[in-house]
């Protein structure tokens, strides 16, 4: 085992764990002091330290940051990846269980239970993000019926996932990142919902972002009206940049929920998507990570 420790901007650590959730074996972030916290991660020694670099490289890019260098360091002969499974446990959030299969499976019936691969820290829900976008996600579904639905920016497809179970529809997922992808491809087999999960390479939302779909218009995905459930569990800066393209891609009356954004961005990003008519419905409050969920005027 070999681990790295990096330190960076507090908005700028949901990015990062996504990037380097593919190839860890455990994860950890904690704040540093002001507004710098530290990422941890440890990995198997069959992972390269070149993949690593360039999928933190890949995500300094999105972040518009400089390159983030990393020192890895040899870890003592010990079973790492058993002693991160037996911290993790399950994680609930409204009706929603995420367990790795490690976990017992839970014998309540109520339960939304989804089984993801307990290596990746930032997959299996422990995230603060995560949990808001769940949580929101729980509210909405017994609320209305979304047809149309786009997990943006889908990590290892925990949303994605959340969704098509509480639906029953297809359920598009999109990431930056290809590794990232394939892990929502692998967690939808899984979870016996790979016919339902459509995992695409993206960058953005405009009209031919969508590149794992070659090519095809984003409105031609969701129906002439558009999607009408948008989950963006990305970064501050990402989701103000979108919000025109989020106010098109959206039908009228449609929601978008947002996260990955930290107490003292919560304006920021919620003025950008007032300027384009949405209005605020209500947000969820994890504590330092609140989640925004947004209107689209117009009818349902």
């Amino acid at each position: 085992m070999w681990q790295i420790e990096v330190s960076v901007p507090g908005e700028a650590v949901a990015r990062l764990e996504v990037s380097l959730a593919p190839y860890a074996a455990a994860l950890s972030s904690r704040a540093a002091g002001d507004s710098a916290w530290l990422v941890q991660a440890m990995f198997e020694d069959s992972v390269g330290r070149e993949a690593v670099a360039l999928s933190l490289a890949a995500a300094a890019r999105a972040l518009a940051m400089a390159p983030i260098a990393f020192v890895p360091a040899p870890l003592p002969e010990t079973d790492w990846v058993r002693t991160s499974l037996e911290r993790l446990g399950p994680v609930r959030a409204g009706r929603f269980r995420l367990r790795g299969g490690h976990d017992r499976a839970s014998a309540n019936p109520a339960v939304i239970e989804l089984v993801v691969e307990a290596g990746l820290a930032f997959g299996t829900g422990h995230h603060a993000t995560t949990q808001g976008c769940l949580r929101a996600l729980d509210r909405l579904a017994r609320g209305r019926r979304f047809r149309h639905v786009l997990d943006l920016g889908c990590g290892s497809g925990v949303l994605a996932m959340a969704a098509a179970k509480c639906f029953g529809r297809v359920v598009w997922a999109a990431d930056i990142d290809p590794v990232a992808v394939s892990v929502t491809r692998a967690n939808s087999r899984r979870n016996r919902l790979g016919p339902r999960i459509r995992a695409i390479t993206s960058d953005g939302l405009g009209a031919r972002a969508l590149a794992g779909a070659r090519g095809v218009d984003l409105r031609a995905l969701a129906g002439a009206r558009g999607f009408d459930l948008i989950l963006a569990n990305i970064l501050a800066r990402p989701l103000t940049r979108l919000a025109p393209a989020m106010a098109r891609a959206l039908a009228p009356g449609g929601v978008a929920v947002l996260s990955g954004l930290i107490e003292s961005q919560q304006r920021w990003v919620l003025n950008a998507y007032l300027r384009q008519g949405f209005r605020l419905a209500w947000r969820v409050v994890e504590p330092g990570w609140p989640t925004l969920v947004v209107v689209r005027p117009g009818p349902a």
